[in-house]
C-alpha cells in the first residue's frame, strides 16, 4: 500500500501550497516542495507574448473547468461580444473540441491554462470561474 511504502522511505517529497491546501501533518522524513516556485516564469511563449501586449490594460482569465462544464453557444456569444469591447486582454481556457474561430485581437483561446502562474501576475485584473461546481 502507499502508506506502507511511505513509512519505508528515508525521504519523501510532498508538493502542496500551504496557503491554499488543507492543513496536513507530515512525518519528519517528508519534505515540502512548492513546485510552483520551480515553474515560475514558464508560461508558454504565445501566452507570454499575448500577456505582454496587454500590459497597459491588464488581463482577464476565464476558466470554466473541463469539458464537463457545458456553456451554451448563445451564452458564449454574449461573453465574446462583451470581451471584444473591453480594453483588457482575455485568456479563455476552452476545453471543448469546437474551439470558436474568433478574430478579436484581445481574446485568446487555449486548451491548457497555467492558472496558478497566471493568477500570480499583477496584470491579471479579473478571474472568471465556475468555482469548482
Amino acid at each position: 500500500s502507499i502508506q506502507k511504502e511511505a513509512f519505508q522511505r528515508s525521504i519523501m517529497f510532498a508538493n502542496y501550497d500551504w496557503t491554499l491546501d488543507p492543513i496536513k501533518s507530515l512525518m519528519p522524513h517528508v519534505l515540502h516542495l512548492d513546485i510552483t516556485d520551480v515553474l515560475e516564469n514558464s508560461l508558454p511563449f504565445p501566452m507570454a507574448q499575448f500577456i505582454e501586449k496587454s500590459s497597459r490594460n491588464g488581463v482577464i482569465v476565464v476558466n470554466f473547468g473541463t469539458h464537463k462544464f457545458n456553456i451554451h453557444n448563445k451564452t458564449m456569444q454574449v461573453f465574446l461580444s462583451v470581451f471584444e469591447k473591453l480594453p483588457q486582454y482575455v485568456i479563455w481556457k476552452f476545453d471543448r473540441t469546437d474551439i470558436p474561430v474568433y478574430t478579436a485581437p484581445n481574446i485568446m483561446f487555449t486548451k491548457w491554462l497555467p492558472q496558478a502562474e497566471l493568477l500570480k501576475l499583477p496584470m491579471v485584473k479579473l478571474f472568471i470561474s465556475h468555482t469548482g461546481r
